[in-house]
């Protein structure tokens, strides 16, 4: 029995609905929202790559939280784990298995695959851009093509998704078909705000209840493929790919074709029916080879999906911009800067309301999303502005 027919039998019989399945992956999503601080975006973005069947890099310096949120994230799914930290000694044995010994004897080289790779259904690569030649094309044609050379023939290997994370962009253009290979890019930092900061030091360990089957998922992606992209979304799709190639944001075909899937998974899981340019703001986070990209696309993609949702975005990004610039609570001048960015905050939030009334509907829920955020941002540093002053 094929995997296909397998799912569809499993799916008609025994699994949950599709909005039964998106309110599982919301609770994930909720669950890693709640342990990692300011990683909302990169939670989000493994969550889509399973869906979409692709594979997410979170890149950053190190002490980010990449591991714990690709590690936790992984575990929630059902089926094989594999997990590797890469280093440019890194062998072949260590990600697809030994060379059998048995084998040699009767001259056929085969790897002994046992808790390797090529039989994991989710797999997390730690320093992925340390990947040498001796190990690169096996690595290649796993993710790619989720195949394994082994004994003289090609087989497939049931890979879902690769969660990888480095600390560096990939450097020489050996690496640059393995960088393509990661459909969702993130670039990760520090924790900057001091909710955040308390929740690093006085949190537990990153951990999550909520999971998937292994059946769940294939589902769920099942119901990505349905979702349609019409016309007039293509439309717009190509008007974008020209907006971008502007300001020299160029992708490849294969990219862009493999960003419709991601743009399914959006839809899905947002519980649409169809790709509308509403889905677009993810491919802020596909379209980038550098992160000094990120600043020309975002404002792009936002202008596609709802003219007041971008003008909401740039409100909050300035907002927590200017959060980030506060001075510690010890250094001189803290209560003034405090109770100039509340109020500041304040009237950005009633701007928020106006941009909210005029808004078409379907971009109402992102701007209410947003509007929580800073609601939530506000009311801690009203409470900071308070302790400051003594009241």
């Amino acid at each position: 029995m094929t995997k296909t027919t397998a799912t569809a039998e499993t799916t008609a019989t025994t699994l949950p609905t599709a909005a039964a399945l998106r309110a599982k992956f919301s609770d994930i999503e909720k669950q890693l929202n709640g342990t990692l601080a300011e990683r909302d975006r990169e939670i989000h973005g493994v969550i889509l790559a399973a869906l979409a069947r692709e594979h997410v890099l979170i890149l950053g310096p190190a002490g980010t939280a990449k591991s714990a949120l690709a590690h936790t994230f992984c575990t929630a799914l059902g089926g094989t784990y594999f997990q590797w930290l890469l280093t440019r000694f890194s062998t072949p044995e260590e990600l697809f298995g030994p060379v059998s010994l048995n084998g040699l004897k009767t001259d056929v080289f085969r790897r002994v695959t046992a808790n390797k790779l090529p039989e994991a259904s989710v797999a997390f690569l730690d320093e992925v851009f340390k990947a040498n030649s001796a190990v690169l094309n096996s690595l290649l044609t796993a993710l790619n093509e989720r195949a394994f050379d082994n004994d003289g023939g090609r087989s497939a290997i049931p890979l879902e998704t690769v969660v990888g994370a480095s600390n560096e962009l990939p450097e020489g253009p050996e690496l640059a078909a393995l960088y393509d290979r990661f459909m969702l890019r993130y670039w990760t930092a520090y924790t900057k705000t001091p909710e955040a900061f308390r929740r690093l030091l006085t949190g537990s360990e990153p951990s999550i209840t909520a999971t998937v089957t292994l059946d769940e998922l294939h589902a769920a992606q099942a119901y990505v493929d349905a979702v349609a992209i019409p016309d007039a979304t293509v439309e717009e799709l190509f008007k974008l790919r020209a907006d971008l190639g502007g300001v020299g944001v160029v992708a490849s075909d294969r990219r862009w074709r493999k960003a419709a899937r991601i743009l399914r998974a959006v839809a899905w899981f947002e519980g649409d029916p169809e790709v509308t340019p509403d889905h677009f703001p993810i491919l802020a986070h596909v379209m980038w080879d550098t992160p000094a990209q990120i600043a020309q696309i975002n404002p792009i993609v936002q202008r596609y999906a709802s003219a007041e949702l971008a003008e909401v975005q740039e409100i909050v990004d300035a907002m927590v911009g200017l959060l980030q610039e506060l001075p510690a609570k010890t250094d001189e001048g803290y209560a003034t800067k405090v109770t100039t960015m509340t109020r500041e905050l304040k009237r950005a939030m009633e701007k928020i309301d106006g941009f909210a009334t005029a808004a078409k509907d379907s971009a109402k829920p992102k701007i209410a999303a947003l509007k929580a955020d800073l609601d939530k941002r506000y009311k801690q540093l009203r409470k900071d502005a308070t302790a400051a002053l003594g009241l």
